[in-house]
């Protein structure tokens, strides 16, 4: 973070604070046969602690994974704009419709239909009730984006949506979209400061990192 040594406004659009708003979007990690390459029904330990996966895209522009993502215009509800950029980016289609003056409370609710296969039935109405999904913001300010210069910078904020198993995501749309899970650790690479906004996720569960 801090000064680059770059004039102008480079490749961002506006002088000063140029907001996007990220989605990261995690499951649980399962342990693998090794004997048979199997998925087990056990979660993966590492340390003592439960491993996460995440949603992640190709970045075009820098051909690099990254967390689904967007540019903030002004032009309508960030929330708005953020969930098109997900169905676009992470599952390779448009929304049907979106409101495009949509609240935290409507874009939670659509990031938990993707949870709705998890579930047996009404929490209500299962013996052993787990949470099949939470939403929380994160993080939100100044991030360090290869786009920055002295003039213009990126300042984000960071959605984590998680699911116990993610399988509410079609692998199909994954496939068409580019999209693929990637294991949460400190090794993983990423575009700009996404990585560091994947280690909040993971603090947020007490996963491993």
């Amino acid at each position: 973070m801090g000064r680059t040594g770059l004039r102008g406004k480079g490749a961002l659009f506006r002088w000063g604070p140029n907001h996007s708003m990220l989605a990261i979007c995690t499951r649980w990690k399962r342990s693998v046969d090794p004997a048979t390459g199997d998925e087990q029904e056990e979660y993966l330990l590492v340390e003592g602690k439960k491993v996460l996966e995440f949603l992640s895209y190709k970045e075009p522009d820098f051909e690099e994974w990254a967390i689904p993502g967007v540019m903030t215009a002004g032009l309508e509800s960030k929330y708005s704009v953020l969930y098109r950029a997900f169905c676009t980016k992470a599952l390779g289609k448009q929304p049907a419709v979106v409101d495009r003056h949509m609240d935290e409370g409507k874009v939670k609710q659509l990031f938990e239909a993707y949870a709705a296969d998890e579930r047996d039935g009404p929490p209500s109405d299962r013996d052993d009730p787990i949470e099949t999904f939470s939403a929380a913001m994160i993080y939100r300010g100044y991030v360090d984006d290869p786009r920055n210069t002295d003039g213009a910078w990126v300042e984000t904020e960071a959605w984590h949506f998680h699911y116990e198993s993610g399988e509410g995501f079609l692998e199909g749309e994954m496939v068409t979209a580019g999209s693929r899970w990637q294991e949460v650790s400190r090794h993983v690479k990423l575009f700009a400061s996404h990585a560091s906004v994947i280690q909040e996720a993971a603090a947020r569960l007490n996963a491993y990192f």
